[in-house]
């Protein structure tokens, strides 16, 4: 089975990368996330609600151009059961709608009947006018849909769990247990520009990309959390989640700076750590990158010197290129830096 594989290029827009997908008989672009599990994609009839809950025109949620139409597909086929989808990102944005089946195709991995998201509503979301939903590849226990209709009962005990499509290929010995990823960063004028900046790195499932290694390699476990299911505490898997045994940085030495519990996350650009290393970090830019609460960034000047900053996971350092540590908001907004206080959440996301 090691033999069956697929690699794929990935694409950049706004700061997300995507991958193609064929859901029934139509195709689509899609964000690639590691930190979520559902595969989604918005319908023709879709709300858009501002940060008040008041419709507002659907231009404004910049959803991508393709749409998923049931009508257009021969494999179509409703779940037996009332259900609902909620899904809630970063920065209070969450959308709904209702899960359903049909055949996914990436590459040549065609995976029948797998469970999907139509989104028809999303509340103070922001797409990048390209991709047209998100496939998740992070474990069952956190795909999002519900039993029954209403959309405020979204307890864990009404959760109806389902196999995201990665897993559901690897039980149909589709493809090997495993995937990788290489992303490329675009540079500080692609991302200043509005279009989509394609071939930044590739996915492939079932295997390792075809590309040298140069630099240091390690392997950690994948860590698993105690979470309640089915009336008593189990230890699951729900993201890829490693240690990181210290970050290093000017000034690291004065502050604890392991990490017991951080998420390896292909779905944002940013790395989310404990307070006190986010502020040290963004303190060691030059000239400072200054924290403005009402975003929830630091902000940076585009040309500042970064910090040099490293992790170390499983006794092996990982350096992140100064490049990468100065990211922009949005073309012409100036840029922030990205390292991101965490505040109350009990993991670091990479």
């Amino acid at each position: 089975m090691g033999d069956i594989r697929y690699s794929q290029e990935v694409t950049a827009d706004d700061c997300s990368y995507s991958i193609n997908i064929t859901v029934g008989q139509q195709d689509f672009s899609v964000i690639f996330d590691t930190g979520s599990s559902d595969l989604w994609l918005h319908t023709a009839n879709f709300t858009c609600l501002d940060t008040n809950g008041v419709a507002v025109p659907v231009v404004d949620c910049s959803l991508g151009p393709n749409a998923y139409d049931p009508k257009l597909s021969h494999t179509f086929e409703p779940l037996p059961f009332a259900n609902h989808i909620f899904i809630e990102y970063g920065n209070n944005q969450n959308v709904t709608g209702f899960a359903a089946k049909d055949d996914a195709t990436i590459g040549n991995i065609r995976v029948n009947s797998t469970t999907f998201g139509l989104i028809d509503r999303g509340f103070h979301f922001e797409g990048d006018n390209v991709t047209d939903g998100i496939i998740g590849f992070a474990a069952p226990v956190l795909t999002s849909d519900y039993n029954g209709s209403d959309p405020t009962n979204n307890t864990l005990a009404n959760l109806a769990v389902y196999l995201p499509w990665f897993y559901q290929a690897v039980k149909e010995k589709l493809v090997a247990p495993y995937f990788s990823v290489i992303l490329e960063r675009s540079t500080l004028e692609q991302q200043n520009s509005t279009q989509t900046v394609y071939n930044l790195g590739s996915v492939t499932l079932g295997g390792i990309p075809d590309v040298p290694v140069t630099e240091a390699t390690v392997t950690v476990p994948n860590i698993k959390f105690i979470e309640p299911i089915d009336g008593r505490n189990q230890s699951v898997l729900l993201w890829d989640t490693v240690v990181v045994d210290r970050v290093n940085f000017p000034g690291s030495q004065d502050i604890n700076t392991t990490i017991s519990q951080s998420v390896i996350d292909t779905g944002t650009t940013l790395i989310y750590l404990d307070d006190n290393t986010a502020s040290a970090i963004n303190d060691a830019f030059q000239p400072p990158a200054v924290f403005n609460a009402a975003f929830g960034f630091a902000e940076v000047d585009c040309t500042a010197k970064a910090p040099a900053l490293n992790f170390t996971i499983g006794g092996v350092d990982f350096t992140v290129q100064s490049e990468d540590l100065i990211s922009v908001v949005e073309p012409g907004a100036g840029c922030i830096s990205s390292v991101v206080p965490a505040g109350s959440g009990p993991q670091s996301i990479l």
